[in-house]
């Protein structure tokens, strides 16, 4: 629902994380004197009937690795400069895609929510309280520029008349000034109506995975953002005397994608939910046995299913749209079937899913 979000921040951070290693790739050649170069065993060992091309190539190669190790700054310069540009752009990262995911959310409520008045009470008065403080800092400069009252007014002034197709003034819900900890997180995410944000964000797969594998025992998320937040800031605003490790670099990368997909899921799920309210998506079964890889066994519905179908997955921890693969009733493999109620069916899927998980999909109009 959200997956073009978390597809372009996991895509972002794995050019950083690129970088990053290219860039540690460059200093170990460099300041061990590996680099290629006409006297190195490479060009010594080269068969007798190289071509002049092949030479002038090597010759070439030579020349440049020179002029790297005539303009190379200090190993520690680099690395500082590196640690401070990797924590300043892994946060840019982490910080718009909140914000985009929050204001993409914020644009698709009203279609789940008919009129203004029908939003949860936490949207409207959020929205109340932060368009006023927008109004008070109003002018030609500063971060509200680019509104004026008369546009202020009028989405209030249609959203309040009881009319569909109002819109919500999206920048009201970003009006805290801090750094996103977990704390600004909750907070941020509780305007947009969201109870319980942080545990689910401490108990999602992508977290708890995270934790397990990156982190000892005695961590937690909070600490892991917290300490994140607080190298970027150093890195910002302050001169920089301690670097971490790349791996540590990588790893605080990792979390902000396993963060990003916690928080798209939840955001999700609570749009499942309202749609489900609305009877916009139906239950066509429940996940029943988990088998190998993303391979289920289900208790279905009276429904037709096909490979290729996209289907919604909603779990105690999870909310994500997957795609079935493959239909299997004992050894017969289905292109399409028609299912009977409680038929139970594998299906191998395009992402792991739990036992409990219910399967749904969009009404056909």
């Amino acid at each position: 629902m959200f997956s073009g979000l978390t597809a372009r921040l996991e895509s972002e951070v794995k050019e950083l994380k690129g970088v990053l290693e290219t860039h540690n790739l460059l200093r170990t050649l460099l300041y061990s004197g590996d680099g290629i170069s006409t006297s190195s065993p490479q060009a010594a060992n080269a068969p007798q009937e190289a071509s002049s091309t092949s030479t002038a190539s090597i010759h070439r190669e030579d020349a440049v690795w020179k002029k790297l190790r005539d303009r190379q700054p200090s190993k520690a310069a680099w690395q500082v400069y590196d640690h401070c540009a990797a924590f300043t752009r892994l946060y840019a990262l982490y910080e718009h895609f909140v914000i985009d995911l929050a204001s993409e959310f914020l644009r698709k409520l009203p279609s789940l929510y008919s009129t203004y008045q029908e939003l949860p009470a936490s949207v409207r008065t959020q929205h109340r309280l932060g368009a006023g403080q927008i109004m008070l800092k109003l002018g030609k400069d500063g971060p509200y520029k680019e509104h004026n009252e008369e546009r202020i007014i009028k989405l209030f002034s249609h959203g309040l008349s009881g009319q569909q197709g109002y819109s919500l003034l999206e920048d009201a819900f970003f009006i805290d000034p801090q750094n996103y900890r977990s704390e600004i997180i909750v907070k941020i995410f509780s305007y947009l109506g969201f109870d319980g944000c942080w545990t689910w964000v401490q108990n999602h797969p992508a977290i708890a995975q995270f934790m397990e594998k990156a982190r000892d025992e005695h961590d937690t998320p909070e600490r892991v953002l917290s300490d994140f937040i607080e190298y970027r800031n150093e890195a910002a605003h302050s001169s920089v005397d301690n670097i971490v490790a790349l791996s540590d670099l990588l790893s605080a990368a990792d979390f902000v994608v396993a963060l990003g997909k916690a928080l798209a899921e939840l955001v999700s799920k609570q749009v499942v939910r309202r749609q489900i309210e609305l009877g916009q998506l139906e239950s066509i079964g429940t996940v029943i046995h988990n088998f190998k890889d993303t391979i289920v066994g289900s208790k279905m519905k009276p429904v037709v299913i096909a490979i290729g179908d996209s289907v919604v997955a909603v779990g105690k921890q999870t909310c994500c749209t997957v795609n079935i693969d493959a239909i299997h009733t004992g050894k017969v493999v289905h292109e399409k079937i028609q299912l009977a109620a409680d038929q139970e069916i594998g299906l191998k899927l395009s992402r792991r899913i739990k036992k409990g998980t219910e399967i749904y999909r969009y009404r056909m109009s």
